[in-house]
Order: structure tokens, then C-alpha cells, then sequence
């Protein structure tokens, strides 16, 4: 990637974000900010806990739209087998282990669990844990400085637009967090008039500003 070409990027979205007020993406930060102030993976009534941290006032897109119910059908898995579902989320934040592992087995154990739940429940097709997009959301939440929602448009997009040689023809989740943890840390928290605009964008929204890798979701969205 080229350093000028990154750099010029953000400062077109700085330039954005001043005049911005086109708050919708926004809610994604009131998300990450109820998600830190209540997820308890010890909750006695995990699945009550887990259906009050995937809740927002202005939107639920990231959980719960036309034909896409992850929230949905996971509190159908947590009611069929609590504790195994809790041990799904501990294995999946345990960052003591292999990024890939994790997800894969993720993966696999709601394979598992959604089997049990079609049992009762048959004409359930999909638990909505396939791919990436709900996984990376449930880490992006937990570990917000590390993780980010996956895009895998969003990935090949801005590999082009720094003039990357390597553009991903596949998915690949473990290069795309190291990508935006790259971006964050080297570029956008070393920018101070970006930080102090993007501080003043939350304040603006009335959503609660934190440092995170979400930033570039939102960088992506406005298109620029």
C-alpha cells in the first residue's frame, strides 16, 4: 500500500466528516458502547443478557434485517444449550488462541447447536454463522481496538484504492483485521485533525466517541 495515497484518503474523509449530517452510520458506536457497559458472558440468564446487548433505538441492521436473523436464531441456540453456547463466546474472545481456530470452531459448534434447535424447529434453514459478517461483528464488539466488521467488498476496495499489488480474490478474515489494525494505529491515531473531527462527528450524532477499527466501516460507507 502506498502511504500518500492512504493519507490522502483520510484527509478527504476529515474534510467529510466536518460537513457531514448523515448521522445513520453512528448507531454503530452507541452499539459498541452498550455492548462493553453490559456483556457478561457469566450471565445466569445468558440469553436475556444477550438479547439486551444486541438492542438499539435507531438501528438493528448489524443483527436483524429482510432474510438475515442471526440474533434471532442465536437466541434460539443459547435457549436450546446455554452453557455450551457460553462456551462458544468464551472460546471464540479467549485471544489466548489462534485467530483462525477460533472462528472456525465458532463456526462449527453453531453447526452443531443449530442441528439440535432444527429438531424442533425444521423448517429453519440457516443459523446466519456461515460466513464472516455476524463473527467479525461479535469480535469487533468484544476487542473494538483489534477487530472490525468484515467487508470483503470493503477489503478489495481499499487495497485498490492504496494501490495494493495483492488484492484478495478469496476471503480472508485474519489479513483484513491486520489491515485495518494497520490503518488505525498507523495512519488514522496518528492524524490529530482527523481524531479531533471524529470526536467532534460522535458528539455531533450523540453517540459516544471510543478509538476503534470501526472507523474505517464508516470511512468505507461514505463512499469516498
Amino acid at each position: 500500500m502506498k502511504a500518500p495515497l492512504i493519507k490522502a484518503h483520510l484527509a478527504v474523509y476529515r474534510e467529510a466528516l466536518s460537513k457531514s449530517k448523515d448521522y445513520y452510520h453512528a448507531f454503530i458506536f452507541g452499539v459498541l458502547s452498550r455492548f462493553q457497559e453490559q456483556w457478561d458472558v457469566e450471565a445466569s440468564e445468558f440469553a436475556d443478557m444477550f438479547g439486551q446487548v444486541f438492542k438499539n433505538e435507531i438501528s438493528n441492521t448489524l443483527w436483524s434485517a429482510d432474510q438475515y436473523r442471526p440474533k434471532e436464531i442465536m437466541l434460539l441456540m443459547i435457549e436450546q444449550d446455554k452453557e455450551f453456547a457460553r462456551f462458544m463466546f468464551k472460546d471464540l474472545f479467549d485471544e489466548q488462541k489462534d485467530f483462525h481456530g477460533r472462528v472456525k470452531r465458532f463456526q462449527f459448534h453453531c453447526d452443531q447447536l443449530f442441528a439440535q434447535v432444527q429438531k424442533t424447529k425444521p423448517k429453519l434453514s440457516t443459523h446466519y454463522h456461515e460466513d464472516y459478517t455476524m463473527i467479525s461483528t461479535y469480535l469487533a464488539l468484544r476487542y473494538p481496538e483489534k477487530y472490525t466488521l468484515y467487508d470483503y467488498k470493503m477489503f478489495k476496495g481499499l487495497l485498490s484504492r492504496y494501490g495494493s499489488t495483492n488484492v484478495p480474490t478469496f476471503d480472508d478474515i485474519e489479513r483484513y483485521m491486520k489491515l485495518m489494525r494497520s490503518l488505525l494505529h498507523n495512519f488514522i491515531l496518528k492524524d490529530e485533525a482527523l481524531e479531533l473531527e471524529m470526536k467532534s462527528y460522535s458528539a455531533r450524532a450523540k453517540q459516544p466517541y471510543m478509538t476503534s477499527t470501526l472507523w474505517l466501516n464508516h470511512l468505507y460507507q461514505q463512499q469516498l
